[in-house]
Protein backbone atom coordinates (compact mmCIF):
# COMPACT_ATOMS: atom_id res chain seq x y z
CA UNK A 1 0.00 0.00 0.00
CA UNK A 2 1.14 3.61 -1.04
CA UNK A 3 2.13 5.90 1.69
CA UNK A 4 -0.82 8.20 0.52
CA UNK A 5 -3.29 5.22 0.77
CA UNK A 6 -2.32 4.21 4.27
CA UNK A 7 -2.92 8.15 5.27
CA UNK A 8 -6.38 7.64 3.48
CA UNK A 9 -7.07 4.25 5.66
CA UNK A 10 -5.90 6.17 8.76
CA UNK A 11 -8.08 9.15 8.35
CA UNK A 12 -11.53 6.96 7.51
CA UNK A 13 -10.48 4.65 10.86
CA UNK A 14 -10.02 8.56 12.31
CA UNK A 15 -13.53 9.59 11.82
CA UNK A 16 -15.15 6.31 12.30
CA UNK A 17 -13.78 5.99 15.58
CA UNK A 18 -15.11 9.09 16.90
CA UNK A 19 -18.58 8.15 15.74
CA UNK A 20 -20.52 6.75 18.81
CA UNK A 21 -21.60 3.75 16.55
CA UNK A 22 -18.13 2.42 16.80
CA UNK A 23 -18.13 2.10 20.35
CA UNK A 24 -18.83 -1.77 20.62
CA UNK A 25 -15.94 -2.61 17.84
CA UNK A 26 -12.91 -0.20 18.73
CA UNK A 27 -10.93 -3.01 21.13
CA UNK A 28 -10.68 -6.57 20.41
CA UNK A 29 -13.00 -9.10 21.88
CA UNK A 30 -11.67 -10.63 24.80
CA UNK A 31 -9.60 -14.08 25.14
CA UNK A 32 -12.44 -15.04 27.80
CA UNK A 33 -14.61 -15.20 25.68
CA UNK A 34 -14.28 -18.91 24.49
CA UNK A 35 -17.33 -19.07 22.83
CA UNK A 36 -16.86 -16.18 20.27
CA UNK A 37 -13.73 -17.18 19.51
CA UNK A 38 -14.62 -20.79 18.83
CA UNK A 39 -17.72 -19.76 16.56
CA UNK A 40 -15.69 -16.56 14.69
CA UNK A 41 -12.58 -17.78 12.60
CA UNK A 42 -11.46 -14.34 11.89
CA UNK A 43 -12.18 -12.01 14.75
CA UNK A 44 -11.46 -8.11 13.45
CA UNK A 45 -12.44 -5.02 15.11
CA UNK A 46 -10.96 -1.11 15.01
CA UNK A 47 -8.31 -1.42 17.12
CA UNK A 48 -6.54 -4.12 14.95
CA UNK A 49 -7.74 -2.72 11.87
CA UNK A 50 -5.32 0.71 12.89
CA UNK A 51 -2.30 -1.26 13.77
CA UNK A 52 -2.50 -3.19 10.45
CA UNK A 53 -2.77 0.28 8.63
CA UNK A 54 0.17 1.56 10.47
CA UNK A 55 2.09 -1.20 9.99
CA UNK A 56 1.14 -1.76 6.43
CA UNK A 57 -0.80 -4.94 7.18
CA UNK A 58 -2.73 -3.90 3.83
CA UNK A 59 -1.74 -4.21 0.55
CA UNK A 60 -4.79 -2.02 -0.85
CA UNK A 61 -7.64 -0.14 0.31
CA UNK A 62 -9.79 -3.32 -0.73
CA UNK A 63 -8.57 -5.07 1.98
CA UNK A 64 -9.24 -2.32 4.43
CA UNK A 65 -12.30 -2.02 3.33
CA UNK A 66 -13.33 -5.74 3.30
CA UNK A 67 -12.11 -5.86 7.17
CA UNK A 68 -14.51 -3.13 7.84
CA UNK A 69 -17.25 -5.56 6.37
CA UNK A 70 -15.64 -8.39 8.60
CA UNK A 71 -16.39 -6.46 11.97
CA UNK A 72 -20.18 -6.29 10.84
CA UNK A 73 -20.72 -10.16 9.60
CA UNK A 74 -18.91 -11.35 12.76
CA UNK A 75 -20.89 -9.55 14.93
CA UNK A 76 -24.04 -10.51 13.15
CA UNK A 77 -23.26 -13.81 12.79
CA UNK A 78 -22.73 -14.81 16.54
CA UNK A 79 -25.37 -12.46 17.88
CA UNK A 80 -29.28 -13.16 17.13
CA UNK A 81 -30.86 -10.59 14.82
CA UNK A 82 -33.24 -9.33 17.89
CA UNK A 83 -29.99 -8.35 20.16
CA UNK A 84 -28.77 -4.62 20.65
CA UNK A 85 -25.29 -5.39 19.21
CA UNK A 86 -26.79 -6.65 15.86
CA UNK A 87 -28.39 -3.45 15.69
CA UNK A 88 -25.39 -1.65 16.69
CA UNK A 89 -23.63 -3.95 13.90
CA UNK A 90 -26.41 -2.21 11.16
CA UNK A 91 -25.30 1.00 12.78
CA UNK A 92 -22.00 1.33 12.47
CA UNK A 93 -22.24 -0.46 8.46
CA UNK A 94 -24.04 3.13 8.02
CA UNK A 95 -21.09 4.86 9.77
CA UNK A 96 -18.62 3.63 8.10
CA UNK A 97 -20.09 3.22 4.47
CA UNK A 98 -20.97 7.10 4.43
CA UNK A 99 -17.47 7.86 5.66
CA UNK A 100 -15.90 5.75 2.67
CA UNK A 101 -18.19 6.97 0.27
CA UNK A 102 -17.42 10.52 1.36
CA UNK A 103 -14.20 10.48 0.72
CA UNK A 104 -14.35 7.62 -2.30
CA UNK A 105 -13.32 9.88 -4.68
CA UNK A 106 -10.05 10.92 -2.80
CA UNK A 107 -8.85 7.11 -2.49
CA UNK A 108 -10.27 6.65 -6.19
CA UNK A 109 -7.46 9.11 -7.46
CA UNK A 110 -4.73 7.24 -5.87
CA UNK A 111 -5.68 3.72 -6.76
CA UNK A 112 -5.24 1.77 -9.94
CA UNK A 113 -6.49 -1.55 -8.90
CA UNK A 114 -10.11 -2.25 -10.44
CA UNK A 115 -11.82 -4.03 -7.44
CA UNK A 116 -10.75 -0.98 -4.86
CA UNK A 117 -12.02 1.57 -7.61
CA UNK A 118 -15.35 -0.87 -8.02
CA UNK A 119 -15.70 -0.91 -4.54
CA UNK A 120 -14.58 2.59 -3.98
CA UNK A 121 -17.38 3.77 -6.75
CA UNK A 122 -20.03 1.83 -5.39
CA UNK A 123 -19.93 2.96 -2.00
CA UNK A 124 -19.12 6.60 -3.17
CA UNK A 125 -22.58 6.45 -5.90
CA UNK A 126 -24.57 4.92 -2.61
CA UNK A 127 -23.64 8.57 -0.97
CA UNK A 128 -24.46 10.46 -3.35
CA UNK A 129 -27.75 9.27 -3.98
CA UNK A 130 -28.11 9.42 -0.35
CA UNK A 131 -27.29 13.24 -0.22
CA UNK A 132 -29.65 14.13 -3.30
CA UNK A 133 -32.33 12.39 -1.63
CA UNK A 134 -32.00 14.06 2.15
CA UNK A 135 -31.33 17.53 -0.44
CA UNK A 136 -34.86 16.63 -2.11
CA UNK A 137 -36.64 15.48 1.11
CA UNK A 138 -35.34 18.96 2.78
CA UNK A 139 -36.27 21.22 -0.07
CA UNK A 140 -39.83 19.38 -0.08
CA UNK A 141 -40.12 19.73 3.70
CA UNK A 142 -39.14 24.00 3.22
CA UNK A 143 -41.70 23.94 0.14
CA UNK A 144 -44.51 22.42 2.38
CA UNK A 145 -43.39 24.87 5.25
CA UNK A 146 -43.52 27.93 2.79
CA UNK A 147 -47.45 26.64 1.67
CA UNK A 148 -48.60 26.13 4.94
CA UNK A 149 -47.59 29.91 5.96
CA UNK A 150 -49.34 30.89 2.85
CA UNK A 151 -52.97 28.94 3.38
CA UNK A 152 -52.73 30.08 6.83
CA UNK A 153 -52.52 33.70 5.85
CA UNK A 154 -55.25 32.92 3.03
CA UNK A 155 -57.34 31.00 5.29
CA UNK A 156 -57.31 33.91 7.70
CA UNK A 157 -58.49 36.41 5.38
CA UNK A 158 -61.22 33.98 4.00
CA UNK A 159 -62.81 33.52 7.68
CA UNK A 160 -62.42 37.30 8.28
CA UNK A 161 -64.69 37.34 4.94
CA UNK A 162 -66.76 34.48 6.26
CA UNK A 163 -66.95 35.82 9.41
CA UNK A 164 -68.34 39.29 7.73
CA UNK A 165 -70.96 36.99 5.43
CA UNK A 166 -72.32 35.41 8.62
CA UNK A 167 -72.86 38.86 10.77
CA UNK A 168 -74.32 39.86 7.62
CA UNK A 169 -76.67 36.53 7.67
CA UNK A 170 -77.47 36.96 11.05
CA UNK A 171 -78.54 40.34 10.50
CA UNK A 172 -80.76 39.60 7.45
CA UNK A 173 -82.01 37.13 10.27
CA UNK A 174 -82.63 39.65 12.67
CA UNK A 175 -84.16 41.51 10.16
CA UNK A 176 -86.10 39.07 9.18
CA UNK A 177 -87.20 37.73 12.39
CA UNK A 178 -87.86 42.01 13.18
CA UNK A 179 -90.30 42.01 9.94
CA UNK A 180 -91.98 38.92 11.48
CA UNK A 181 -92.59 40.83 14.78
CA UNK A 182 -94.48 43.61 12.90
CA UNK A 183 -96.25 41.61 10.85
CA UNK A 184 -97.80 40.07 13.87
CA UNK A 185 -98.31 43.26 15.72
CA UNK A 186 -100.09 44.22 12.32
CA UNK A 187 -102.50 41.41 12.79
CA UNK A 188 -103.00 42.02 16.15
CA UNK A 189 -103.84 45.60 15.09
CA UNK A 190 -106.84 44.37 12.56
CA UNK A 191 -108.12 42.04 15.35
CA UNK A 192 -108.77 44.72 17.52
CA UNK A 193 -110.34 46.66 14.75
CA UNK A 194 -112.52 43.73 13.74
CA UNK A 195 -113.63 43.76 17.53
CA UNK A 196 -114.28 47.05 17.90
CA UNK A 197 -116.59 47.02 14.74
CA UNK A 198 -118.05 44.29 16.58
Amino acid sequence: MKDNEKKWCLKILSIVQDDLSSEPFRAPILDTEILYHQSTKKPMDLETMNDKAQSSGYRSISGFLDDFNLIVNNCRSFNEASSPLFEAANEFEKCWKKTVGKHSQEAMAMTKSTLTLRKLNGLGNAWRSAQAKKEKKNAASSNNRSNGSAGSKSNAKGGNKRDAAGSGDNGNGGKRRRLGSTAKGNQDDDAQKVNNLI
